[in-house]
């Protein structure tokens, strides 16, 4: 007896010794003949794997994916957004954020958009007056200056010659055409580059853009510059003083991508890098996973009342932070925002939390619109560096408002501002607005483990934060951790909304705590549509995953 004891004994200390080394095992080096891309579209995948193959890095890849992008997915990004990366620089072993987020033009008269709410929504929803000054193509050139090993004309001849070609179109574009019709034909230009025919496209029709190939040889022969300063700029600010807009040449000559550091928290035995403002779901989401690590999250079931409940109610204490942190202004681009959070505020924020109570809350401000519609690349290439890309023309189809023979669709992140006036995330020349993009990277032993984002707006928060829940806590696979049914507290109505997956069971208990619950659809792209890459330590090789809920392709080798 004393000897089975004995061995049973020896069996717990080796497990618990194995399972120590995995956790600290490092992340070896990339296999030299491996790269893995993970984007929504199947064009932009394979165009991305196509500068791979050719010796291009993680950076080169992105970029490439970012232009096609806009070439066949204009509802959720283009030339006229922004958006926000992060890059892992394997030879320097550090992370950076290139901040291209679209500003609002230097000379604004803010009054005009408050003169009510309904001046606001009215203003700011479509047309020229919604649109702040882009800066996906800066983006693009910071990026490929600072990290790429590739030209702007290498980069984009793959896309040049799918813009001349065509594409096929695919559901999500045909359905938004379809759905956006009278949007789009409020404008002569949107309406002409749309609806060649006067329709709508259907699935599997394909759509060539040669106007924008002609755009894209003009970036390739003459660099970023053209559209900041030169053919490109003179047009826009054209258009602009002919359609009553707000911007000007110097609101183009002057834009200016910030190169920033991440934001950074320890997850268990994890460090989470992600952007900082003007991201507002970045900063929240390392508050989420700091307030849920104070509880032993797995010794309730994955998606059981007793973990939703008390999941919620840590996010409701995250939106009244978020509410704090946004008033107090994103133009400080040197500011952490008081993280890494600190003991003291985790521990008294969870304090907060009842396991058999609901919480009010009243202290929740509504800061911003949080549309943010988009679309996110992940890159691993075979050198270890790494690209997660988060991209946005805020709404579907942004402004509406298609430049003149350029085939340029601008933004309009107007929208994301303060709906009040004279606040720090209200209307302000040069301003950046908040957005909810979050790419993110959860690093072990300093190597990436997880690189991963996508859209949603603020909905992201929560699903990125439940995904890495799935993974560290939950041990959950990568295909298992987006797959799992999402759910997401909206403070707007004081309701729990979440996939009709969820055991009944735990939408009973919910109720019976006090709790609203909406149902939507068993998989909904309204919880986000995300794109990763795992680090698989048993099988030493990234497992990749898009989200079932959108089209999403991806690719190894």
């Amino acid at each position: 007896m004393i000897q089975i004891i004995n061995f049973k004994f020896d069996i717990i200390i080796m497990s618990v010794l194995l399972l120590f080394l995995f956790i600290n095992a490092p992340i070896p080096a990339i296999n030299q003949e491996i790269g893995f891309v993970a984007t929504p579209d199947s064009h932009a995948t394979n165009i991305a794997k196509e500068i791979l193959s050719k010796g291009g890095n993680a950076i080169d890849a992105g970029v490439a994916a970012m232009f096609t992008l806009a070439v066949v997915e204009p509802f959720s990004t283009g030339l006229g957004g922004g958006g926000i990366l992060i890059v892992y620089d394997n030879k320097k072993n550090e992370t950076k954020v290139i901040d291209f987020r679209e500003a609002a033009p230097l000379n604004i008269d803010a009054r005009i958009y408050y003169q009510s709410k309904k001046d606001f929504e009215f203003s700011t929803s479509k047309g020229w007056g919604s649109i702040c000054v882009p800066g996906m193509v800066a983006g693009a050139n910071k990026a490929i200056q600072t990290f790429g090993t590739k030209s702007f004309d290498q980069i984009l001849n793959p896309v040049i010659e799918l813009a001349e070609n065509g594409f096929s179109v695919s559901e999500s574009l045909s359905k938004l055409l379809t759905r956006y019709y009278n949007f789009l034909e409020a404008d002569k230009n949107s309406f002409e580059l749309f609806f060649p025919n006067w329709l709508p496209l259907n699935k599997g029709e394909i759509m060539r853009r040669e106007n924008f190939a002609l755009t894209f040889k003009l970036l390739a022969d003459q660099g970023a510059d053209i559209f900041y300063r030169g053919e490109i700029a003179d047009k826009i600010v054209q258009q602009m003083q002919m359609n009553k807009g707000l911007i000007v040449s110097s609101d183009l000559s002057e834009y200016q991508v910030e190169l920033k550091q991440t934001v950074k928290q320890s997850y268990k035995t994890y460090e989470i890098h992600t952007a900082p403002p003007p991201s507002s779901a970045g900063v929240a989401i390392l508050d989420l996973l700091k307030i849920l690590e104070k509880y032993d999250l797995q010794k309730f079931p994955l998606n059981s009342g007793q973990y939703i409940h008390l999941f919620v109610e840590a996010c409701k204490l995250v939106f009244e932070d978020r509410s704090k942190y946004l008033s107090d202004g994103i133009d400080n681009s040197t500011t952490n925002y008081g993280f890494p959070v600190s003991d003291k505020h985790i521990t008294r924020a969870s304090k907060l939390i009842d396991s058999l109570k609901v919480r009010s809350n009243e202290n929740i401000v509504v800061t911003h619109n949080d549309i943010s519609n988009g679309a996110h690349i992940s890159i691993i290439d075979k050198f270890g560096n790494a690209v997660a890309i988060s991209l946005s023309l805020n709404g579907n189809f942004g402004s509406g408002i298609t430049l003149e023979n350029y085939s340029i669709l601008f933004n309009n992140a107007m929208n994301n501002f303060s709906r009040e006036a004279n606040n720090k995330i209200s209307i302000k020349a040069g301003r950046r607005p908040p957005i909810s993009l979050a790419p993110t990277f959860l690093m072990l032993n300093q190597k990436p483990y997880l690189v991963i984002g996508g859209s949603g707006g603020e909905r992201l928060i929560s699903t990125l934060a439940q995904i890495i829940i799935n993974i560290v806590e939950f041990k959950l696979s990568l295909d298992e951790a987006i797959s799992s049914p999402r759910f997401y507290y909206n403070y707007y109505d004081h309701t729990i909304e979440m996939e009709s997956r969820i055991d009944s069971d735990s939408i009973e208990y919910l109720k019976r705590l006090g709790h609203k619950v909406k149902l939507k659809n068993a998989y909904d792209v309204y919880f986000g549509n995300i794109q990763a890459l795992l680090y698989n330590l048993n099988q030493q090789n990234y497992q990749f995953m898009n989200d079932m809920r959108k089209e999403g392709v991806v690719f190894f080798n």
